[in-house]
């Protein structure tokens, strides 16, 4: 500001001859101030700096490398190494993951150049692999060394590519993340989240009941001894004597969320989630939802997803997405095929990989898939784009009927000793997969919202969930500025409410008049029962 006051001031002596048109070199400088030549230096170098990326970016992708801004994906100082190689790696068993960042590159440009030329090396040996370049100079995380790690084995070349060690193909640990393992290490999170899902009648909420008491009892002996575990209140109807008459089994105790009377509709009236301690530091959090093939047709059941993707709405990441059916079916659900399109739209088209299946009342099928296993692989063939997993490492088979055995001994019915025998046979399998199962779900990373978790129909069911406290905030502007009219105001009353609480909008509101205000009540449910 003052070089402008002192040109103004020049320009008028000059104009008015005090001064001589030569002496305004003198008097007035006409080079730019240090800081705007200082700030025209940063943005020269930004921009070389940008053309660069942006030609480095070109050559990765022309040699068949996926480009990764590791602090667009959440990876930033203070993350442990175990969580950085999950969030890197995620469940892909053919990743090969290039580190490095721009001061690394530049400082040691023969080291790169060894690493890249020695990653298109193992693609050339292997098609199948997927290429990655992380690049950790936007990240707050300081990456140390360049290193080069596969999921596969965990193991990177730490050394120079031109040392000793290096001529000798030795392999080490990678410098990043410096795993202790050479194991995929396992997520840190505490609770492990399972969407359930799967056809009215089909036993979801038996088959939590069961998967928890397998864990719990180890042979049918013990579970007899002891006390069954209640996670979630079941019923059914067993046939007792020679004139075959019917006895209800009720287990648990009553649950509004279970509607029992309504045959053909789905007794899980809303999702609910249930927690469990599986193993040491680690609980299950399975998310029991209303089942698909609803009596009351496709309507009810696009409202039931509708109500899954609402109730997800609370949750951060997901480990799987277990499907539960029966052995030996002659035809799949009509809505299956619209519940996995709606699963994919709203989840993205990876969450394929998270897929697991699950078997009940498989003792008659010597604990396989069954006939349910062609239909299945026919089913996913039809998803043109879309390669579904379908192997014995997602596919686990149980036998609910041990389960209910032990559930109509406490209820005081009698088995011959051969039933029995049989459903100790069956227990005895029923443990052995759920151990399976339960180690399996410890090593399943997580699909994150906002990372792997993105889609078009997730944001509109954020866009929705906008809209009512905007509205709320709406009213309680006007309701504000009419106390503020009339002199008046409100004392509030705050009360504490759990963190996984969640207002609900399928419970009926009342209104209740409050001196001239009426004020129709909010209902929070525990969304997450952790």
């Amino acid at each position: 500001m003052k070089d402008i006051e002192r040109l103004h001031n020049v320009v008028l002596n000059i104009r008015k001859r005090v001064i001589p048109e030569s002496s305004i070199k003198e008097k007035v400088s006409l080079d730019s101030p240090k800081e705007i030549q200082q700030l025209n230096t940063n943005i020269i170098i930004d921009i070389e700096q940008l053309e660069s990326k942006v030609k480095l970016i070109k050559t990765l992708k022309d040699a068949g490398f996926e480009y990764c801004d590791v602090a667009e994906i959440g990876i930033r100082d203070g993350l442990t190494t175990a969580k950085i190689n999950d969030i890197l790696f995620g469940n892909e068993s053919n990743k090969f993951i290039f580190f490095s960042n721009d001061t690394l590159k530049n400082n040691d440009q023969v080291d790169w150049t060894e690493f890249y030329s020695r990653m298109l090396a193992e693609k050339e040996k292997n098609r199948q692999l997927h290429l990655v370049y992380a690049d950790f100079t936007y990240s707050t995380y300081k990456l140390e060394k360049m290193a080069i790690n596969s999921s596969e084995d965990m193991k990177a070349y730490q050394n120079s590519p031109n040392s000793q060690s290096s001529k000798s193909e030795t392999k080490r640990k990678a410098p990043l993340p410096p795993s202790p393992s050479v194991q995929t290490p396992l997520p840190t999170n505490e609770f492990i989240n399972i969407l359930l899902l799967g056809e009215s009648g089909v036993g979801k909420s038996t088959f939590i009941n069961a998967f928890a008491n397998y864990l719990n009892f180890q042979n049918l002996d013990d579970a007899e001894k002891g006390k069954p575990i209640v996670i979630i209140p079941v019923s059914f109807m067993m046939t007792i004597n020679d004139n075959f008459d019917e006895k209800l089994i009720k287990f648990g105790e009553i649950d509004s969320n279970e509607n029992h009377n309504n045959s053909g509709q789905s007794v899980t009236q809303q999702c609910k989630s249930y927690v469990f301690k599986i193993s040491n530091g680690k609980k299950l959090r399975i998310i029991d939802t209303p089942g698909f093939g609803d009596t009351r047709g496709f309507d009810q059941d696009n409202l039931n997803m509708e109500e899954i993707f609402s109730f997800l709405h609370n949750i951060n990441y997901i480990n799987g997405i277990c499907f539960l059916f029966k052995p030996e079916i002659v035809q799949l659900n009509s809505y299956l095929k619209s519940c996995c399109t709606q699963l994919f739209d709203y989840f993205g088209q990876n969450i394929s990989d998270f897929f697991i299946f699950c078997f009940t009342n498989a003792r008659s099928t010597f604990f396989a898939p069954g006939n349910t296993r062609p239909l299945l692989t026919t089913f996913f063939q039809s998803f043109l784009e879309k390669k579904i997993p379908f192997q014995r490492k997602n596919t686990f088979c149980f036998d609910s009927e041990a389960f209910r055995y032990l559930v109509a001994i406490k209820d005081s019915m009698n088995f011959d000793p051969n039933e029995r025998n049989e459903f100790e046979q069956s227990w005895t399998r029923s443990v052995a997969e759920s151990e399976r199962f339960r180690d399996f779900l410890c090593t399943q990373h997580e699909y994150r919202k906002n990372h792997e978790w993105q889609s078009i129909k997730d944001v509109q069911f954020q866009i929705n969930f906008m809209i009512r406290p905007m509205l709320e905030t709406m009213r309680n502007l006007l309701r504000n500025i009419i106390l503020f009219d009339q002199d008046l105001s409100i004392k509030l009353s705050a009360t504490h409410a759990s963190p996984s609480s969640m207002l609900c909008y399928k419970c009926h509101r009342n209104s209740e008049k409050f001196n001239q205000f009426w004020i129709i009540q909010d209902y929070l449910h525990n969304s997450l029962n952790s």
